[in-house]
């Protein structure tokens, strides 16, 4: 049994034990959480080597020293990029790299179609969760990913650098108030997680195929998030969860949404699938799940499913900017703040015209 939209229990459909997911790349990432499937982390060593991001995709490479560790990310600036606009922060799987979300993400082409820079961090990489000496890459998402939990590793301060290096780099001089934080399984859980730790420098969050595996931080404020699901997907070791509405029905409480239940909507765009959402929360926020039928554990155009989820997904996250209250420069302002602003401003106008005045 799982949670259905709104919070009831009800039977949700499960798929078999494999799917079209582990086609393709020959890699399943949920089912792939087993000691000896590494076979994520052999393509990433194929594509790192046979196809390079600088010739395929047109990428950049950067690192930066993070506590002492040097941290990589894949940058895509299109060819009629427009200065001053949206970043995209695309996280990949366990067991997956960055050169593997440019091969189906669907990111890079968004960002060319819509003039913004994407970027596809690279997570840490180290002894299997497990228990076995295999290495493996992972996110610091919350309750799972023993390797980057137990070792603290810093991916909060490592996305809010590739920021802060973005946004001063004057060939792109991002929009600070559109950072949107996206993500598939694992790196879907730490899309969320930035939501809830980083609620001054998200816009909204995107996670295909994962559930929340972290709590709020202290002050969090409301960020849109949309969780994107295919029936078929499976139960992992991660959160015991597939296909579930529990991290949806989560998010109604922590954005503070109002509606009883959400409203359902069935969609045949390229095949059936159905968005739940609630639009009555906190700071203007929403919170959407998408409903995939028959599809598994890689809902992505091409791969499980002929819908393109990431139209989906950048058709929501670009309807959300960061409110002036929310940031500046990536830092809150509070309203209080804003109303001793006003004040200031006033005070400096009222002695001027005095001034004027010869008063």
């Amino acid at each position: 049994e799982g949670s259905s939209p709104g919070g009831h229990i009800s039977p949700m459909p499960r798929g078999a034990a494999t799917s079209s997911a582990c086609t393709a790349i020959g890699l399943c990432a949920l089912v792939s959480f087993v000691p000896g499937a590494t076979a994520g982390m052999k393509e990433c060593a194929f594509l790192k080597q046979e196809k390079t991001y600088a010739t395929t995709y047109g990428c950049e490479r950067s690192c930066a020293d993070i506590d002492g560790q040097s941290r990589c990310w894949l940058i895509y600036k299109p060819p009629k990029l427009k200065v001053g606009g949206p970043l995209v922060i695309d996280l990949h799987s366990m067991y997956s790299c960055p050169e593997e979300m440019l091969e189906y993400s669907g990111w890079r082409e968004m960002a060319e179609a819509h003039s913004f820079v994407a970027v596809w961090p690279e997570a840490t990489v180290g002894p299997e969760w497990i228990g076995t000496s295999e290495n493996i890459s992972s996110w610091n998402a919350g309750s799972c990913c023993k390797f980057a939990s137990s070792n603290s590793v810093d991916d909060e301060g490592f996305f809010r650098r590739i920021v802060d290096e973005v946004a001063n780099d004057t060939a792109t001089a991002i929009d600070l108030k559109r950072v949107y934080v996206v993500g598939h399984s694992l790196g879907g859980a730490m899309a969320l997680k930035m939501a809830l730790v980083a609620s001054d420098l998200v816009a909204a969050a995107v996670c295909h195929s994962m559930h929340v595996v972290s709590e709020p931080a202290s002050g969090y404020s409301p960020v849109p998030v949309l969780q994107l699901f295919g029936t078929l997907d499976v139960p992992g070791l991660v959160t015991k969860l597939g296909f579930d509405f529990k991290t949806f029905n989560l998010f109604k409480e922590y954005d503070k949404c109002k509606e009883t239940e959400p409203k359902m909507t069935t969609f045949n765009e390229a095949g059936v699938y159905k968005t739940y959402v609630y639009v009555d929360c906190a700071a203007g926020s929403e919170v959407e799940f998408v409903e995939l039928p028959g599809v598994g554990h890689f809902p992505y155009k091409g791969k499980d499913t002929m819908i393109d989820t990431t139209q989906i997904a950048w058709d929501f996250v670009s309807r959300f900017p960061k409110r002036p209250t929310e940031v500046n420069n990536g830092a809150r302002i509070a309203p209080h703040g804003l109303h001793a602003v006003f004040a200031i401003v006033y005070l400096l106008s009222f002695l001027a015209h005095l001034g004027a005045r010869g008063l």
